[in-house]
This record gives C-alpha cells, structure tokens and sequence, in this order.
C-alpha cells in the first residue's frame, strides 16, 4: 500500500475582536465572497435609545477618526435596523449609502449580550464600501451614542470608552484569530 499526502494552505476569514467590555465583533466567511459579522452589545450598555456602529478602513491610514470608512450602525432598540454608511468626514455622523450593501440579521440576546448581525460581500464595487478581500492592514473603528426622543443618533462621546479602533495585519490581531492560515491534510491510499 502506497500513502500519498497532500498538503494545501487554506485561509479561513474568521475572527474575534474585544473593543471594550462593553463591545465586541466576530466574522466569518459565509463562502468564499461574502462574510457575517455580529456585534455584541453587553446588556449594561444595552438601552432603546442607544446606538452602535463599526467601520472598516485602510490600516496604513495617518488618521483614524470616521472619514473614509465604510460603517454598519444599529439602532440597538430595535430589529434589523442595520444602516451600510460612509464616513465622509471625521466631524458629522456618516451619511446613508446611495446603495446599501449589507443585509440585517435580527436581533438576538443571549445571556448579558444583545447580538446585531449582518452579512455583505467581501468586495462590493460600490465605491463607498471597503473591500474586506485579501485584507492584511486594516482598521475596525467602533462607537457608540445616544438616539434622542424622535430616532434621531446623537454624536458619540469624545473618550475611548465612547469609540475607538483596533489596528493591524487581519493575520496579527491576536484577539481577533482573523484570516486564519493552517493545512489541510488529505491522504490518498494507492493500492
């Protein structure tokens, strides 16, 4: 009996990140094009009048504040409230895109934790959105704010706690796991 084994690398698009104690994201590949994400929200920071966003922008950026970026916000008191959005400057809250490329999930609680999720494809061709294909040097920004009594989001506090961002090679955040390289094995039995 002969033994042939094959080796072939295989990237996973999958990960983990912790923004704050209140906040985290995890992603995974739904196929080869397109990703799921949930942001969980904990039940302390949880209100119905409350929003949360995340933003994907280029690592090698010189700034990181909202320009430029490609964002998912949430209504967090209500169900599918997802909103595709582009930062356009770092002063005023990301306008809605012409066209969304995001699809909402519903909202879900489990344990202390309120789920928000959606899915889009990792490359898009709108001009506003980032392209999360063959990412190595990427910014994951993340906020969060107040809705006033008519809906309307409010601007974000100015200290970490209120927003921030994590920066790095999607193959180096160590909390994220992000694009995850191992090899695959397969034997092949020649008899």
């Amino acid at each position: 009996m002969l033994a042939l084994l094959l080796l072939k690398s295989v990237s996973v698009f999958a990960g983990h990140v912790d923004f704050n104690e209140n906040m985290w994201l995890n992603w995974t590949a739904v196929n080869q094009t397109a990703a799921k994400f949930v942001l969980g929200v904990n039940s302390k920071l949880y209100s119905e009048k409350t929003w949360a966003g995340v933003g994907f922008k280029a690592g090698n950026s010189t700034a990181f504040g909202m320009k430029d970026s490609d964002m998912v916000t949430f209504l967090l008191g209500q169900d599918s409230s997802c909103q595709d959005r582009f930062g356009q400057d770092d002063k005023t809250f990301p306008n809605a895109d012409a066209k969304s490329d995001v699809v909402c999930g519903t909202k879900s609680k489990e344990e202390n934790v309120y789920l928000f999720s959606w899915e889009r494809n990792l490359e898009t061709g709108d001009a506003n959105d980032f392209s999360l294909k063959d990412v190595e040097d990427v910014a994951v920004l993340w906020a969060y704010g107040s809705v006033d009594n008519d809906g309307a989001i409010q601007a974000h506090g100015n200290t970490t706690a209120d927003r921030g961002y994590v920066k790095g090679n999607m193959t180096d955040l160590k909390s994220a796991g992000a694009m995850l390289s191992f090899t695959l094995a397969l034997a092949l039995f020649l008899y």
